[in-house]
C-alpha cells in the first residue's frame, strides 16, 4: 500500500484521489495537493522515460496547467516521475504528471526537491529497502497566489519511514523553502510535530500513542 499506518488526518475536508502508484489528499478549496504518498520498492522494475508534458486529471476538470504558470514559477511534480516509474513503471511515470500532483516551484527550490528526492527513493531504498514517504507543501494564509488564485507554497515538505529489521518504525522529515539555497540536505532536516504544526495534518494515525508522540518528535541528527 502506498500508505503506512493509516491515511493522514486533516483539520478540513480532503478529496482523497487514489491513483495506481500514489495516493494524493487534495484541497478543492486551495485548488492544490496537501499531501502526496507512495510508497518506493527497493528493486526497481522495467525502465520508463518521464513524459515530456503534463496531464489533465479528468478528476478535476477545472485544473490546468497554465495556472500553475507565472513569471519565475514553473509546475513540479511533488512525486516525482522518475521515483514512481521506479516502482510502478510507466503508469507511475504518467501518474506524475498528473496536474493533481503538480505545485508551483521556483528554479532554485525545483533543484534541491530533485536532490531530496534522488537521496529518499534511490539511495535510501538500495540501502534500507522498502520506503514509503508523504510530500507536500506548505501554505498559510499569507502565502502569496499567483493570478489564478493557486497559492505559492511558503515551503515544501518530505517524510520518509522505512521498516527496520527488528520491526521498528522510523523516519526522517524535511522541510525546503522556497528559495531554498543550494546547501546540503542535513540543514533541512525538520520533525514531522513541525510539519504537522504548519500543515495541519496528522500523520501516523495508527500508531500507538506513545510510539508516535517519540517518532514525531525527533528530529534525526545527520542523513542516514
Amino acid at each position: 500500500s502506498a500508505l503506512l499506518a493509516g491515511l493522514p488526518v486533516a483539520k478540513q475536508p480532503l478529496r482523497v484521489l487514489r491513483n495506481q502508484s500514489y495516493i494524493n489528499l487534495y484541497d478543492a478549496q486551495q485548488r492544490q495537493s496537501r499531501a502526496v504518498a507512495f510508497r518506493i520498492d527497493p528493486n526497481p522494475g522495467p525502465h520508463a522515460a518521464a513524459p515530456q508534458q503534463f496531464f489533465a486529471d479528468p478528476r478535476l476538470p477545472q485544473r490546468s496547467v497554465q495556472e500553475l504558470q507565472r513569471g519565475p514559477w514553473q509546475p513540479q511534480p511533488l512525486a516525482p516521475a522518475a521515483a514512481l516509474a521506479q516502482t510502478y513503471s510507466a503508469v507511475g511515470a504518467n501518474e506524475a504528471h498528473l496536474v493533481s500532483n503538480l505545485v508551483p516551484m521556483a528554479a532554485g527550490t525545483e533543484l534541491v526537491w530533485q536532490r531530496l528526492m534522488h537521496e529518499l527513493t534511490v539511495c535510501y531504498p538500495k540501502r534500507f529497502g522498502e520506503m514509503w514517504l508523504y510530500v507536500g507543501p506548505v501554505t498559510g494564509p499569507q502565502s502569496p497566489q499567483l493570478t489564478s488564485g493557486v497559492p505559492i507554497p511558503d515551503s515544501l515538505y518530505a517524510i520518509a519511514f522505512d521498516l527496520t529489521a527488528s520491526g521498528g518504525l522510523r523516519a526522517i522529515a524535511f522541510l525546503v523553502p522556497q528559495h531554498a539555497a543550494d546547501a546540503p540536505l542535513h540543514h533541512y532536516l525538520t520533525s514531522i510535530a513541525h510539519i504537522e504544526q504548519l500543515t495541519g495534518l496528522q500523520f501516523l494515525p495508527e500508531v500507538d500513542y506513545h510510539a508516535r508522540e517519540v517518532l514525531r518528535a525527533t528530529v534525526s541528527p545527520g542523513l542516514w
